[in-house]
């Protein structure tokens, strides 16, 4: 099963590349090829697997890096789809939700790097309504996400799974955006330690110090 957006479009080669490379590796059940960005009038912006802070969801630990992947860029075995349907209730961020549950079922990706798909990362000359106009909600959708992963590891699995400070920063912005202050302060807190120069991350933790204690009081995510 290959998926590919109506708006994106594929090289000639693309299913055979990726059907030979599943092929070659019996016990991998998506592959996942590299894929040009391009804005809405089909300019170059950037390589997928080149992107900055890019990492392949290749692993359980890579989940929690905020790794991810273009639909367009997928093959699944057929099996494997049918085994882990995509979760119709999850509005936005079905990928995400769904790479996670191939990673708790231990289940391989491979990845080709040449670029076998195009990819439209901006919105199109026609102006059409795209998902950026909803990044909140998506936002919102991730956090959930992965805050739910998150608590399915126990204490020492946590302990041995470094978040980027980007990801620190994504929790710390939605949390903030709820009036969390008590869930966004450990976010804030390594946003600012990774960026000490820099004072909104600072600002952002010495507001939920301050405000904390009227936030709901929930454990840290």
């Amino acid at each position: 099963v290959a998926d590919l957006d109506s708006d994106d479009w594929a090289a000639p080669e693309r299913l055979a590349r990726q059907r030979r490379a599943l092929q070659e590796d019996p016990d991998a059940d998506l592959c996942i090829c590299n894929a040009q960005l391009e804005d809405g009038r089909g300019r170059p912006i950037v390589q997928m697997f080149d992107h900055k802070g890019y990492v392949a969801p290749t692993s359980l630990e890579a989940m929690f890096q905020a790794a991810w992947a273009a639909p367009s860029t997928w093959m699944l075995r057929t099996e494997t789809a049918k085994a882990l349907p995509f979760d119709t209730a999850t509005r936005y961020q079905e990928d995400v939700e769904f790479l996670y549950r191939l990673q708790w079922g231990g289940h391989r990706v491979v990845t080709i790097d040449d670029v076998l798909v195009h990819y439209q990362a901006d919105d199109p000359p026609e102006g059409e309504t795209r998902m950026s106009e909803n990044r909140r909600d998506m936002d919102a959708y991730w956090a959930q996400v992965h805050a739910s992963n998150w608590e399915r590891l126990s204490p020492e699995q946590r302990a041995g799974i470094h978040r980027p400070p980007h990801v620190h920063r994504r929790f710390a912005k939605h949390y903030l955006r709820q009036g969390d202050y008590r869930r966004a302060e450990p976010h804030c807190r390594a946003w600012w330690l990774s960026r000490p120069h820099r004072a909104r991350p600072l600002l952002h933790w010495l507001t939920c110090l301050a405000r904390r204690g009227g936030g709901k009081r929930n454990a840290e995510t």
